[in-house]
């Protein structure tokens, strides 16, 4: 990953921790991304793991062995896991934060209650 690309990643990680936080999340963001996830937060007694993915093209790309380490993780310790990432439009600079549950303890209801 070139420089510029680090930049561009650890910017939207950033914008990701800022939105959570507005939630009412408190969040720790891994360094390097040391570990499954790049993020980790917590709210209302919840954990969650965040990896997130920034393209300039909007499109991601999750090696399969990385989403299943994530998954992992997650079951092992009854958290959250949520891939993070920008969907962009034709036109659009940034493009639109999206967020993919990959596993959730409760099929998700608690998370999709704070984004709807």
């Amino acid at each position: 990953m070139t420089n510029k690309n680090k930049v561009a990643g650890t910017n939207f990680e950033h914008r990701v921790i800022h939105l959570l936080r507005k939630k009412g999340f408190y969040t720790v963001r891994a360094g390097s991304s040391l570990g499954a996830f790049d993020i980790l937060a917590v709210r209302d007694g919840i954990a969650f793991g965040f990896q997130c993915k920034y393209s300039k093209d909007g499109k991601p790309y999750v090696p399969k062995v990385e989403l299943e380490n994530m998954i992992s993780e997650a079951m092992k310790n009854k958290f959250y896991a949520i891939l993070v990432y920008n969907k962009k439009q034709k036109g659009e600079k940034r493009g639109k934060m999206t967020f993919r549950i990959l596993y959730a303890p409760d099929n998700g209801a608690f998370f999709k209650s704070l984004f709807s």
